[in-house]
């Protein structure tokens, strides 16, 4: 078992961990300290397609069996340290701060507190208003299979390379 508070040094920051041995995937074993090294690891590869683009963040306090919400803004509570952006929503009278992740700790910090999917915005810094990536998200739900998500990925790779889209 892990102790339940670790300080990892990640680069310049410090970034406190908790909870490593709560059971993120329990059918599997998975835990939360699988999933903060995972990330951990994969940071390097990671963190070039998060540079200078907001993320909207899916939370699973409890792990992929509990219940979920999904996070624009970015908590009053985050370290001073890590990157937001300021937008102004349409739907909202004032400006909101929408995370940057630009670093391991960044990354390490929102899954620390129960962020499992990073969702990327198809626009960057400076210009949020202009995007310059599109994002397909194929999930299988609960009634379509890895095969099939597969097949379809394959029929949207054969369809966008037919139309010229570019990599």
């Amino acid at each position: 078992m892990s102790a339940s508070f670790e300080t990892w040094q990640l680069g310049d920051q410090a970034v406190q961990v908790s909870h490593l041995e709560k059971a993120y995937r329990p059918q599997t074993g998975f835990s939360k300290g699988d999933l903060l090294r995972y990330y951990r690891q994969i940071a390097p590869v990671a963190l070039p397609h998060l540079k200078d683009r907001p993320v909207t963040l899916r939370v699973y306090p409890q792990g992929v069996t509990g219940t979920s919400y999904y996070l624009r803004d970015c908590p009053e509570d985050a370290p001073d340290w890590l990157r937001r952006v300021q937008y102004q929503p349409r739907t909202v009278s004032h400006p909101v701060p929408l995370p940057l992740i630009d670093n391991a700790a960044g990354l390490l910090w929102f899954a620390n507190q129960g962020a499992i999917e990073f969702h990327l915005w198809g626009s960057h810094m400076p210009d949020l208003s202009q995007p310059d990536l599109a994002i397909f998200d194929l999930d299988p739900g609960e009634t379509a299979s890895f095969d099939a998500v597969r097949e379809a990925a394959l029929r949207l790779h054969d369809i966008l390379e037919q139309k010229g889209a570019r990599r």
